[in-house]
């Protein structure tokens, strides 16, 4: 069984093992006469030393740590300003972050122990990439504010540092055309409803659920979005509008469950996974892939497709963008060699 003990250090250098006291810097694998000490003894040295400094609430508490970053960062107008869903989800790996690395010394803190920190986590990848996640934004404040920090200059949690994602695989891929084609075929009207909507437009299930019939003003469909609190103005073209004027006035809500009443989100995603394949991994999320790629497609530029999914950086307008050009380009390749070809074979024949 893993135990965790405050203020106790491992560190790993060129193959080795060493233990330190985190907050006197102490050897605890060496006695005072340079014997190596077993576990159950650095354990209990390290618990010694714990016991002559403050209380754990109160070293939670110091300037400078983790524990008071976290603190300081929660009453800050950026997490105030996050969807309820987000802070919900950034408080959990706050929480866990606070109990069991509370005392770290924030400009102390290592690439080396944010691996430390994903291997605790190594067998449930999703929350050991969220915990860097929330880490990583905390670090990116705490440099914002550097002087409170020890001068903290150097995010140790990003992918720069080398620090990659667990999670290999991406469970928001765009949906296959072939893939819409059939489900649409065999779904019910209300997730047909529901899956147009969501490739027509670009939005998040959140925003799916709380669009009305009354944000449809002047040819255009208003959207404030949850997450980012942006305002959208989509307008009504074609695909987008034929799909509207197909669904059935139920309630105030423009999309409405098999029963006439507004979806909750979670819900929508159960109705997803009970018309795919049960061999088909997509998710209502992938339909924003979709419409970002369609845009593109169509030749939208990153700025014009931002204005409609509402995406705040360029990161993935840009990775789709990659795949589009691609795309592009190869057929432009293929093209090329085939009027190559056509033109030996022609020659050779004259």
């Amino acid at each position: 069984m893993h135990v965790r003990v405050k203020h106790l250090h491992k560190r790993v250098v060129k193959g080795r093992v060493y233990y330190r006291h985190r907050k006197t810097g102490e050897r605890l694998d060496l006695d005072g006469n340079g014997n190596p000490r077993s576990m159950d003894q650095i354990i209990a040295r390290c618990m010694a030393i714990n016991a002559q400094f403050e209380t754990p609430a109160q070293a939670r508490a110091a300037a400078g740590t983790l524990a008071d970053l976290i603190t300081q960062y929660k009453s800050s107008h950026g997490f105030k300003a996050l969807a309820e869903k987000t802070k919900t989800s950034y408080h959990r790996s706050m929480n866990h972050l606070a109990t069991e690395y509370g005392d770290a010394v924030v400009h102390e803190i290592t690439t080396e122990d944010v691996l430390e920190l994903q291997d605790d986590w190594s067998d449930k990848p999703r929350t050991a990439d969220m915990h860097v996640s929330v880490l990583q934004i905390l670090l990116n404040f705490a440099i914002q504010r550097r002087s409170r920090y020890g001068g903290i200059t150097f995010n140790p949690a990003t992918r720069s540092a080398g620090v990659k994602r667990l999670h290999k695989t991406d469970g928001y891929e765009p949906w296959p055309q072939a893939l819409i084609e059939t489900t649409l075929e065999s779904a019910p009207d209300h997730v047909q409803w529901l899956i147009n909507m969501a490739r027509f437009t670009g939005q998040r299930a959140g925003d799916l659920a709380k669009m009305r019939w009354s944000d449809i003003e002047d040819g255009a469909l208003h959207v404030t979005q949850g997450k980012t609190g942006a305002v959208l103005v989509i307008p009504l073209y074609p695909a987008l509008k034929a799909t509207l004027d197909s669904i059935e006035k139920k309630s105030v809500f423009i999309l409405t469950n098999s029963h006439g009443k507004p979806w909750q989100v979670v819900a929508m995603s159960r109705a997803i996974r009970r018309v795919l394949p049960k061999d088909a991994h997509y998710v209502l999320h992938g339909f924003r892939k979709n419409a970002t790629i369609n845009l593109l497609e169509a030749g939208c530029t990153g700025d014009e497709v931002k204005s409609i999914t509402g995406h705040t950086t360029d990161a993935m307008v840009n990775h789709y963008g990659r795949r589009v050009n691609q795309g592009r380009l190869a057929r432009a390749a293929v093209a090329k060699l085939s009027v190559h070809r056509e033109r030996k074979t022609n020659a050779g024949t004259d």
